[in-house]
Order: C-alpha cells, then sequence, then structure tokens
C-alpha cells in the first residue's frame, strides 16, 4: 500500500471494508480508502495519480466489546449512509460515496504512521484490504443488533434504507447550499433559489426519487454555479425544500 506523506484533509473513495475483531478485543469497521484529493493553501489538488491509500479503524465497541461505540455508529450512518445492523454495515456498498478524511500522523512501535482521525461528509467544510469476520458480525448482531437498529433506523420509519440514504444526501446537499449564500440573504430567497438551482440541474425529476450520488455530483457541480448570488425576488413557499 503506497500511504500518504502528509497530514491533512483529503477526498478519498472506500475501496475495501470489513467487520472484524480488533486486536485489543473490539469489533471494528476497517475501510481503506483510495486519496483523491488533498487540501492545500491552493484548494483541493488532485493526487490520483500518486495512488496512495489509508486504511481507517472504527472502533463499534469499546471496554473489552462490552459496550457499543454510539458515536462511531452515528458517525458512519451520516457518512456512509448506513441503516441496519451489522451484515447491513458489512455488505454495504460504499464504493461510490466520495467521502472526506482527516489524516494524522502517530507513532507505532517506532514508526511514525498516518492514522485515520476523522471521517465526515466530501463537503465538510471543518472546524477530520481487509476481510468480514462471520464471528465478529455474528457477535456483534446478537449483542447490539436492537441498539444498532434503533440507532441507525431512518427518521421516517416507512422510508427503506436506500430512501434514508438519499434523505441524508439530500439533507447534507441543502445545508451546503444555505452555507454558501452571500451575507443579508433571506430563507426566502434561498429556498427559492434552491429550487431553482434544483430544476437547472435535475429538469422536472421528481427530487424525491434523486439518490445520494446524484444529490453528491449536485453538491460538487450545478449548485455552486447556480449558489445564490443572484437571488430571486420568489415568495418562499416551504415545499420548495424536498426534505
Amino acid at each position: 500500500m503506497n500511504l500518504p506523506q502528509e497530514a491533512g484533509r483529503y477526498h478519498a473513495l472506500p475501496n475495501n471494508w470489513a467487520v472484524n475483531n480488533s486486536k485489543g478485543g473490539n469489533i471494528q469497521f476497517v475501510v481503506t480508502f483510495d486519496l483523491l484529493e488533498k487540501l492545500t493553501d491552493n484548494g483541493w489538488n488532485d493526487i490520483t495519480s500518486l495512488g496512495q491509500q489509508v486504511t481507517g479503524f472504527f472502533y463499534l465497541t469499546q471496554n473489552n466489546g462490552n459496550e457499543l461505540n454510539k458515536r462511531t455508529v452515528q458517525n458512519l450512518r451520516e457518512v456512509l449512509g448506513w441503516v441496519g445492523g451489522a451484515n447491513e454495515l458489512a455488505n454495504g456498498e460504499y464504493g461510490n460515496i466520495e467521502v472526506q478524511v482527516t489524516i494524522e500522523f502517530e507513532n507505532f512501535d517506532g514508526k511514525s504512521r498516518p492514522k485515520v482521525k476523522w471521517l465526515n461528509p466530501r463537503d465538510y467544510e471543518g472546524p477530520g484490504g481487509a476481510d468480514n469476520d462471520p464471528n465478529a458480525i455474528k457477535n456483534l448482531d446478537a449483542k447490539y443488533g436492537p441498539q444498532l437498529r434503533a440507532l441507525t433506523a431512518a427518521t421516517t420509519t416507512t422510508l427503506k434504507p436506500k430512501e434514508d440514504a438519499n434523505k441524508i444526501a439530500a439533507q447534507t446537499c441543502w445545508e451546503r447550499f444555505r452555507a454558501s449564500a452571500p451575507a443579508g440573504a433571506t430563507k426566502e430567497d434561498i429556498a427559492a433559489q434552491w429550487k431553482k438551482s434544483i430544476a437547472v440541474y435535475f429538469g422536472t425529476k421528481d427530487p424525491k426519487t434523486i439518490t445520494a450520488l446524484e444529490w453528491q455530483a449536485f453538491s460538487r457541480d450545478e449548485f455552486k454555479k447556480s449558489s445564490p448570488a443572484a437571488l430571486s425576488p420568489d415568495t418562499f413557499d416551504p415545499s420548495d425544500i424536498p426534505f
């Protein structure tokens, strides 16, 4: 594995992931990330030609496996759209979900190695290959299954896992759009421009059918070009926001 040589914030794609046991007795979610871009003083720089990868270890349990790590569970839900129990996490499809990782260097056995300190959605602004272990998956579900399903449950119980992931992506996209508004812009104007930007980018497509990947593309592309720099005087309608 070609490891990164510098600490910092990176755009990345999950390449390989698994649920297994750590040496310390906890159950972990291990993800190998392909690094795509690095944040510099001049913005995001493409580094795909370097072929760099880094592995993140996300502990699902703590205290030698005797307690569920709720913070990590919520983080994985928010960033990857995970809904359900251990099997859903282990067998999820994350390879097209671009994320942001913050890498720091720590000393292990006298050597400095990169560590994934934080995992965030791709557009987070900031103030950060393994095999599935069937026994780890079975033990995690047997001991914490109800808690996992409760923590990662959709906010609307009728939503399916895929729909919930889409809704999370839409919410993240809206928050980024709203944050890009110029000083003094009203929420009514921002909402009106949001509706227009969606129409320009997606045409007549029903916003409820837009996928998480499409929302991410919208965040990266068109809504930035159609950001509320020239705001419309249209009347605010709460239905402009599709969630």
